[in-house]
Formats: structure tokens, C-alpha cells, sequence
């Protein structure tokens, strides 16, 4: 399986013409994502995607951002609800 970064169909600024797909930009990804242009081309771009370094990078950074730092605080909140019960109870009649 080839690594997504060594494709050479990749978007080219400015208005540099696509050997196919829409002149305009931004639907070329629309045409060429298509199942029917997926098996002509002969790509998975969901297993491409899956398997290209942007991903595997993302994903370890939301991994790497997932993790609280062990100096950060926990959050306290004084009150179990953010109004009274009486101003509950209020809105929810005069929602109805």
C-alpha cells in the first residue's frame, strides 16, 4: 500500500490543471473520491488515509493532548446545577 505523502495527484495551488476531475477548486476532491473513481484508479482512499503519516501524527497528538498534565487542577464546581431548583422548575413550566 503506498504512503498517501508520495502520491502525486496531490491539489496543486492556483489554478494548476488536474489531469482530471473539476476545474473547479475543491470539487476534484468530490469527483475523485467517488467509489466509482476509487476502483478505477485502484485505491482505498479510507485505507490510504488510515495508513499515511498525517494520520498516524494527528492521532498521536490527540493522544499526546488526551492526557491531563499532573500539575493541572481538577475542576470544582460549587453548586451540583448551574441555577436553583426553584428557576428549574420555573423554566421547565414556562416552557411548556
Amino acid at each position: 500500500m503506498r504512503d498517501s505523502d508520495d502520491l502525486n495527484w496531490r491539489w496543486k495551488p492556483d489554478g494548476c490543471d488536474l489531469p482530471w476531475g473539476s476545474k473547479i477548486k475543491a470539487m476534484w476532491m468530490l469527483d475523485v473520491t467517488t467509489p466509482s473513481m476509487e476502483s478505477q484508479m485502484s485505491v482505498d482512499f479510507a485505507k490510504l488515509f488510515t495508513n499515511s503519516s498525517f494520520y498516524r501524527r494527528n492521532h498521536d497528538f490527540i493522544k499526546k493532548l488526551s492526557i491531563p498534565p499532573p500539575e493541572l487542577k481538577y475542576l470544582y464546581f460549587r453548586t451540583k446545577y448551574s441555577q436553583l431548583f426553584f428557576t428549574q422548575t420555573k423554566a421547565c413550566f414556562l416552557k411548556q
